[in-house]
């Protein structure tokens, strides 16, 4: 029965939260295989940006030589997912393998683990909720609601306690090749294929060998923002760009071909204002449920939403320096959780924005998540125009900010201007500037 295990790491530039993730693995481990580099498709990106391709930055490696664990680093620039992982997996040399990401700390259930090794299963799984906030993961999506009296009766009779989502972890190398332990990984691009998409030959083990704290949308602007790129950048290769009429509904061959429109530092302008840069999770059915830790055992984690925090006021202020570009295909969203935030790009309550074009309509839509069912209440801002101004006032969470969890201000604006490309800057400097609407 084997004391430690090997471990297998994808990463490029994602290093907000390594040092945590490795410490959570660190007395299972002895041998640990870190799989650098960058994506062929991004690589006109990320070049024009002045990133090395095959090697994160040296904080990575850094972060990985001190966490104590006997490593080897794989460099390379790799054509998906698939392929960089299971070049993880196959120089992996344990007999079991498990995989992690950066964004995962890991707490083991010491009992279970070993039983999984004493029984001989294949595939181990842990329980892997979404972290939306200290102390709140993201719940199970209601279902339809029963009609009938006896399909009520039946429901409260029968039902048990939601279930955890879980990600296979940990895998016999013996008996499940490095293709086919990839179905039985959550992969998020579909445009990554399996070899063998169906097969999931091996039954995984009952019951899970551990809880994985799944922070994934708690990474910073920078962090968040190259991983949104990511996923916008594959979208517009198979399907084009729809906020760009040269782009709009065709695949494009090359992305040489978009950033001959758009520049890549005003693409990563665009994606940093939008939903996708922010990383929240604040539209469709949000549940949210209490974390199953310990606060002693989020201590480990917690201090990571701080930053997440701290991050969105810098943006804020950014956004009030020197603005930011967007496109009404992707409309700017502003983070405004917590005071510092809101201070940030309203000192005085009130929100005001100048575009490059007079504005003609405006919808603005405050969302909050909050800490008890519905859970999620979205409210509609009356905006003031004036001109090329917006003006809007931001109410105060009711109840204080302890009342709620997340929020956030999206701006569905039409301009005079038919650009697809557009600028906004908030102005935060009083007395108003001359021609701003007054509220």
């Amino acid at each position: 029965m084997p004391a430690k295990f090997s471990a297998y790491l994808t990463i490029y530039n994602d290093w907000e939260f390594l040092e945590r993730a490795l410490r959570s693995i660190a007395p299972y481990v002895d041998e640990l295989v870190v799989v650098d580099g960058a994506y062929e498709w991004m690589t006109p990106y990320l070049s024009a940006l002045g990133y090395d391709l095959e090697r994160s930055d040296p904080c990575v490696h850094d972060i990985v030589a001190a966490s104590g664990i006997p490593f080897r680093i794989i460099t390379g620039v790799w054509d998906n997912q698939i392929e960089k992982r299971m070049a993880g997996y196959r120089a992996c040399t344990g007999r079991y393998i498990c995989r992690i990401d950066s964004d995962e700390i890991l707490f083991f259930n010491e009992k279970e683990l070993q039983r999984f090794f004493r029984c001989r299963y294949a595939v181990g799984q842990v329980e892997m909720p979404t972290y939306i906030a200290p102390g709140w993961i993201k719940g199970p999506t209601p279902k339809t609601p029963l009609r009938g009296r006896r399909a009520k009766l039946r429901a409260l009779f029968r039902s048990r306690k939601p279930r955890l989502p879980r990600q296979s972890f940990l895998f016999d190398s013996k008996r499940v090749s490095p293709e086919i332990h990839m179905n039985y990984l959550w992969i998020v691009r579909d445009s990554d294929k399996r070899l063998h998409a169906t097969e999931k030959p091996f039954r995984a083990y009952p019951k899970p060998i551990g809880f994985n704290a799944h922070l994934t949308i708690w990474r910073g602007i920078p962090h968040s923002v190259l991983r949104a790129e990511s996923y916008v950048l594959n979208y517009i290769l198979r399907f084009g760009a729809p906020w760009l009429p040269e782009l709009k509904d065709r695949p494009v061959p090359d992305l040489r071909t978009l950033f001959e429109i758009v520049p890549p530092q005003m693409f990563r302008e665009i994606v940093t204002a939008s939903r996708l840069g922010l990383n929240n999770m604040l539209t469709g059915v949000v549940v949210m449920a209490p974390s199953p830790l310990t606060p002693e055992q989020q201590s480990v984690f917690t201090g990571c939403y701080d930053g997440l925090l701290a991050g969105h006021a810098k943006l804020n202020r950014q956004m009030a320096d020197t603005g930011l570009h967007y496109t009404p295909g992707l409309p700017p969203v502003i983070d405004i959780s917590d005071a510092t935030c809101t201070e940030a790009i309203a000192p005085d309550g009130v929100l005001l924005i100048e575009f490059e074009s007079d504005v003609l309509t405006a919808d603005v839509q405050m969302r909050s998540l909050i800490p008890q069912p519905p859970w999620q209440v979205a409210v509609a801002l009356e905006p003031k125009m004036a001109g090329c101004f917006l003006a809007v006032r931001l109410p105060p969470p009711e109840g204080g900010w302890n009342a709620i969890v997340r929020r956030e201000i999206e701006l569905k604006v039409r301009t005079k201007s038919a650009a697809a490309i557009q600028k906004f800057q908030i102005r935060t400097a009083r007395p108003l500037p001359p021609g701003a609407p007054k509220i």
